[in-house]
């Protein structure tokens, strides 16, 4: 349970508008500290209720554009290398050729849109120093395995590379929050997860299988 903010002290939701408790995420800073995350519990605690419909809806709609997003990571590569395997020596049939422009047009993508962030909510912006550089390390370990993604592609071709790479570092990632940053605390999350998975990896199974039969 994430808490994004808190009613005024001394004024309950009913005495601020006469009306029903609004559906939002709210507490106080001992809440905030047993829900780990690793924010400022200040910051959390001054951003002003929301209803919880909306940011289900929004979050629901950022991951599903991250999605989309996501699954066309490698398709300008791909087109540029079938158009050099028809002939076109403009292009590289060596996929490790467009792992530079690959990288470029998501630092631009990111930068973009961390100032479009700033931009928009200004003061309220929310900017953790201690998370600098173990982004930094992070995105240098994700450069690598980006590269040998593209690796992948061409050994292995993206109907097998994609949907292996994308599904088993997403069921390492969740074991590693689980178990380490005790994510998923309550019974139906770990229920729902643990379904996700038994259903991720006989579909793994079935896509190696397949590939190997041809």
């Amino acid at each position: 349970e994430v808490v994004v903010g808190k009613p005024e002290a001394g004024r309950s939701p009913q005495s601020a508008g006469g009306g029903p408790e609004p559906d939002v995420e709210c507490g106080g800073s001992a809440q905030l500290a047993a829900a780990g995350a690793g924010f400022d519990v200040a910051w959390a605690a001054a951003q002003p209720p929301r209803p919880r419909r909306r940011m289900f809806c929004m979050g629901l709609s950022m991951a599903l554009l991250a999605g989309v997003l996501f699954g066309f990571t490698f398709d300008a590569s791909t087109i540029l290398v079938q158009k050099a395997l028809l002939g076109d020596t403009r292009y590289s049939t060596n996929h490790l050729d467009y792992v530079l422009s690959n990288y470029v047009g998501i630092l631009v993508t990111a930068v973009g849109s961390f100032v479009l962030y700033l931009c928009v909510m200004r003061k309220a912006a929310y900017v953790k120093t201690e998370v600098i550089l173990p982004g930094v390390a992070s995105g240098a370990t994700w450069a690598v395995a980006q590269a040998a993604w593209f690796k992948a592609n061409q050994e292995l071709s993206m109907t097998l590379a994609f949907p292996l790479i994308s599904t088993l570092p997403g069921i390492v990632a969740l074991l590693w929050g689980v178990c380490l940053f005790g994510e998923l605390r309550s019974r139906r999350s770990r229920r729902l997860a643990a379904l996700a998975v038994a259903l991720r990896v006989p579909s793994v199974v079935c896509i190696v299988w397949s590939g190997s039969a041809f």
